[in-house]
Parts: C-alpha cells; sequence; structure tokens
C-alpha cells in the first residue's frame, strides 16, 4: 500500500503529548495519535491507521507493528523512522517540515558542489560562533545564525545575504538528517527542497507563482564528513545552565527562538485553566478540522490540558508548544517569528482569540474567569447631563505607583472635562461585577528624549481590597420592592441596584446570573503570580513565569523550575490576583 507521507509526523500525539514512548499510532495522513485520540480523527477524516511505533529497550530502538504494510515496507519505514527520531532537537524537526514554502525567486547558482570539511570544526567565517551555522548555497560561505535568546549567533549569515543578494542557506546539521532544512530571506521561510542523503544532494525547485520567474531545478552536491554523534549535538545544543529544575506542579516550556513572551502568558493563563473544572477535551470532539495541527484551540487546549494534569502531578515536567507558536506567528503576523514581542500585547491578542472561540462556543469560558465589568458615569455641573455606560474589562492597565494599591487608584481616579455648556464634566469609574482572577499590568516603560526608558522600581506586593472602587449608591426603595416582587431576596436587590446607580436593567441581569457573590464585601485579592521581564528594552531582554501558591514560589524560566521567594514578586510586570 505504500508509506505515509511523513513529512507531518511527530514524536507525540497530536491532540495531547503522549509520545512514541508510549506508543503511538501514524494515519494515512502521516499524523500522530495515541490511542486515547485516534478515533476523533479517524472519524473525521475516514482514513486508517498504517502502523504502531514504540520505544523499547535501553538504547531506544523501536518496534513497528502492523499488518498492512510488507517486510520491505516495514524495514524502510523502521531506516527513515531511526532517522527521523535519532536523539536531537524535536522543535527544529517540526520548523523545518511544516513551515516550508515553495520558493518563486529563485537564486544565484555558483559551483555545482560545496564541500564543507569536517563538521565538528567548523564556525562562522565573521565569528567564532560554531552551533546552529548556516551555508549559502550559492557560494557555500558559512554563517551565524540571528540574534535569539537561548542560541548562539550574531546575524551573519544574513548579513552576507545583504551584503550579496545570496537568498537561500542551508542549515548545515540538518545535512545529517533524512530532511534538510533550507531558508530563503527573500521568502522569509524554510523553502521546499529535495535531499538524497545517498548523494548528499540538495535539489530546489523554484516555482513560477509570481508569473515573472520560470519554473526550474537547481541541483547541488553538499558533503561534509564527520558524523553528529548523539554526544556531540547534545553539546552543541546545551543551553546556558540557569540550574537543575525541582520537583513542582508546573511544567517548564521550551523556547523556540525568542519566545518567552509567549510561553509566560501561557502560564498565566493555564495556572487559573488547570484551577478549574474545564472540560478542555470536549473541543477535540466538537472540532470540524480534520488536520488538529492547523487547528489553534486544538493546539492551546492540547498546552492547557498538559499544564492542569501536571497539576496533580509533582515532577520535573518540560513540553514543546511549537505546534501552538506556529498557529499564532500565522493567525496573529504582528507577532514576528523568532523576534522578541511584549508579553502584554500579546496578553491582549490572545485573550481576545480565546474570546471569538468562546463565542462560537467551540471551547469552555475561559475569559470568564478575568472578566470583570467598570462602569463609567459622566455628570455635568452646568446643563446637569448625567449618563452612565458599562464596559466589559479583562485586566487594569495602570501606572506604578510605590504600591499596588496606589497603583490601582491610578486607574479608578475621576477626571473632569469642559463641557459645551460652560459646565465642568466630572468622569468616574466604578467596578461593578468582580473577576474570580484579576490582571494588573503596571507600566514599567516611560519616554524619555524620544527613547523608551526601562522603569526598574519594586512595586510592593500584598493583597487588594477592590470594596472601594465598587459603586455604593443608594438603593431606591421603589426599584427594591419591584425585585422584591419578581422573586429576589431583598438584601441581594439593593446590593445590586446600589452597584448599577439605580439602573434597573443591569441589576436584574445581575440578579438572573446568579453573580451575587460578586458582591461579597471584603472583596479581597491575593497575588499568586506574575510575569517578570529582565533587560532594558521592551523587545528584547527574557521573559519568566513567577508563582505563589500554598506558600510556595516557583520562578519557571524556560525549560527550568527552579524554587525562589517571594520577594521577586516586586518586580513583576504583569500579576495574576486571586
Amino acid at each position: 500500500m505504500g508509506l505515509p507521507n511523513l513529512s507531518r509526523f511527530r514524536e507525540k500525539c497530536c491532540y495531547c503529548y503522549r509520545s512514541i514512548g508510549d506508543g503511538i499510532s501514524v494515519c494515512d495522513c502521516g499524523f500522530s495519535f495515541c490511542e486515547k485520540h485516534r478515533g476523533i480523527h479517524l472519524g473525521k477524516s475516514g482514513c486508517r491507521i498504517v502502523f504502531d511505533i514504540k520505544e523499547v529497550g535501553s538504547d531506544l530502538g523501536i518496534e513497528i507493528k502492523n499488518a498492512m504494510l510488507g517486510e520491505e515496507e516495514v524495514e524502510e519505514l523502521r531506516r527513515r523512522m531511526e532517522i527521523l527520531i535519532k536523539p536531537g532537537d524535536e522543535d527544529e524537526r517540526v520548523l523545518s517540515r511544516d513551515e516550508e514554502v515553495r520558493c518563486v525567486h529563485g537564486c544565484p547558482e555558483g559551483p555545482s558542489s560545496i564541500e564543507m570539511g569536517n563538521i565538528g570544526g567548523l564556525k562562522c567565517n565573521l565569528c567564532d560562533v560554531n552551533t546552529r551555522l548556516w551555508v549559502c548555497f550559492s557560494c557555500g560561505y558559512v554563517g551565524c545564525g540571528r540574534m535569539q535568546y537561548g542560541a548562539e549567533g550574531n546575524g551573519h549569515a544574513k548579513s552576507h545575504y545583504e551584503e550579496t543578494q545570496h537568498n537561500v542557506f542551508v542549515l548545515v546539521p540538518s545535512l545529517l538528517k533524512e530532511d534538510c532544512e533550507i531558508f530563503c530571506y527573500l521568502c522569509d521561510s524554510n523553502i521546499r527542497s529535495r535531499y538524497n542523503s545517498a548523494e548528499n544532494s540538495v535539489t530546489i525547485d523554484f516555482g513560477g507563482a509570481d508569473g515573472k520567474t520560470e519554473e526550474r531545478s537547481v541541483r547541488k552536491v553538499m558533503s561534509c564528513r564527520g558524523i553528529a554523534e548523539p554526544e556531540f549535538l547534545e553539546k552543541k545544543r546545551a543551553p546556558e545552565s540557569k540550574g537543575e529544575s525541582v520537583p513542582s506542579p508546573y511544567v517548564g516550556i521550551i523556547n523556540s527562538g525568542n519566545t518567552c513572551y509567549i510561553s509566560s502568558v501561557i502560564h498565566m493563563v493555564g495556572y487559573a485553566v488547570s484551577k478549574e473544572e474545564f472540560d478542555l477535551e470536549q473541543h477535540f470532539e466538537i472540532c470540524y478540522m480534520k488536520n488538529p495541527l492547523e487547528c489553534f484551540f486544538c493546539q492551546l487546549m492540547r498546552v492547557l490540558s498538559k499544564m492542569k494534569e501536571t497539576k496533580d502531578n509533582e515532577g520535573v515536567n518540560r513540553i514543546s508548544i511549537l505546534d501552538l507558536i506556529m498557529l499564532i506567528w500565522r493567525d496573529m503576523p504582528m507577532f514576528g517569528k523568532f523576534a522578541q514581542q511584549d508579553a502584554h500585547e500579546f496578553l491582549l491578542f490572545l485573550l481576545e482569540k480565546i474570546r471569538e472561540g468562546e463565542r462560537s462556543y467551540l471551547i469552555p469560558p475561559i475569559t470568564s474567569l478575568f472578566e470583570f465589568e467598570v462602569g463609567r458615569r459622566v455628570s455635568c455641573s452646568g446643563c446637569m447631563d448625567d449618563s452612565t455606560s458599562y464596559e466589559s474589562m479583562l485586566m487594569i492597565c495602570t501606572f506604578l505607583k510605590g504600591n499596588i494599591r496606589k497603583s490601582v487608584e491610578m486607574f479608578f481616579l475621576p477626571d473632569e472635562w469642559s463641557c459645551e455648556c460652560g459646565g465642568k464634566k466630572k468622569v468616574s469609574r466604578f467596578i461593578t461585577t468582580l473577576p474570580k482572577y484579576l490582571i494588573i499590568q503596571v507600566g514599567r516603560y516611560s519616554y524619555n528624549n524620544y527613547k523608551v526608558e526601562k522603569i526598574k522600581d519594586k512595586i510592593e506586593m500584598r493583597s487588594i481590597k477592590l470594596g472601594s472602587f465598587m459603586s455604593k449608591d443608594e438603593a431606591d426603595r421603589s426599584l427594591v420592592r419591584k425585585l422584591v416582587d419578581s422573586g429576589y431576596p431583598e438584601e441581594d436587590a439593593a446590593k445590586a441596584l446600589g452597584i448599577f446607580w439605580n439602573d434597573e436593567s443591569k441589576a436584574r441581569s445581575l440578579l438572573e446570573n446568579h453573580a451575587m457573590m460578586d458582591m461579597r464585601t471584603d472583596s479581597k485579592y491575593r497575588v499568586v503570580g506574575c510575569i517578570n521581564h529582565s533587560g532594558d528594552n521592551i523587545k528584547a531582554g527574557h521573559y519568566t513565569w513567577w508563582v505563589y501558591d500554598n506558600g510556595k514560589c516557583f520562578k519557571i524560566d524556560d525549560t527550568t523550575v527552579l524554587n525562589s521567594n517571594v520577594e521577586v514578586l516586586e518586580d513583576g510586570y504583569i500579576f495574576l490576583f486571586k
């Protein structure tokens, strides 16, 4: 029957994080699924399972089972799979397969073969970097990759392109794998190619889709001596030591190249979700997409489910969220690939994206955990105009003012405007309904002489009460009686009317939604975590997540989870209160 296309193969289930160590199945489409989830995909796609694969033995050998393949096909499959899953960086393999586009630009051809010598002795032509090197497909120039957190690189490959217009580069370590990775600077993406490992030849089929460039194929022999043994690969890949992770109910997240701003936000949302009784996997059943790797919500629920699962199983855990990150790059193009971004901006976009899924009833009501309502009352001393409007919010964005309470007070400070009538308009804000989790972002950046400067002042952390920011207007007794006649308790009716300045319809809506629990008198919140930013530049530096729960404080720095202390929360940028 022939082997499936393995370009979309994952070493873990596409719906969860069960891996080939647990045993997974691969279907006609080339997707990987665990026993629990494979029926979901088969029911949607109508395809079949081609083979099952599992790691066995201390030497990480693999076992392949299925009667649908002949003996020769099984042996060919075993050879290919042993290359695909050999020790190495799984994120790199995923990127090289999933990000490929067909290049229509072509490139200067240069010599027909390029000999790079011993791979163990290679380094950048302009600096001493010797990891993740790229070789120019046109002339053989060897340059380092772009500057990014967690990897060496000074951007000399890109500099060579800018100087020579040689736009196509090959990742040197990928020449020792089954599929080599080729990048075009004009496409700003990996591009499709064919690699013959026996001949060390790379063939690129350049398309003519732009109507200007003729279709043509360029074949080139690119060879290097030496074998990248697992120990050598791990040595080249070893990141800067951050300390040894400690057992915890939290997972570390692999940094896929300046993606710490994404990880820190996912940690914040995942912390709140893990405490709730949401059925996160229900989405897999109702999702109409056959390919879960193309569905943003499938991958988000996959990550959040793993975080929730880990909450009850303390250990040392780490996961890759690259499949989700690639969909973020696709759906939110303002967050460029491999470039550091602002965690606050990403949090805003992520919560809005989640709301889209909630409105379509595709996922649980996650944003309801953070949602609260703020009223805005405008009254004029001249024309006596008086109006109140309401806005649903997911976080408080305010200034850094000594301690967290003063910062929140800044958000609720009244304003005064000049009215057309000549009088003064007073604008006040107040909270009507409270969230279960309160997100507070404090501004840590200011403009000085046309430059953005970071404010490194500490902010005093303690619990905060929001009761003083809620409206306490006197309830109209006639309206109270109407609500009581409708079956609502008198005390609740009076509170609801007081909160909404005697707006009967808003009070009824609150009472009908059984939200009186949000009107507790203490309204006290305690800090449970924060996103911290180290560095002087909002577009650079590094983000980490700090969590304080059950009297313990942990710092989660990429894949590393460390014991910490509560004082570090004073350096926070985005806080989570419960």
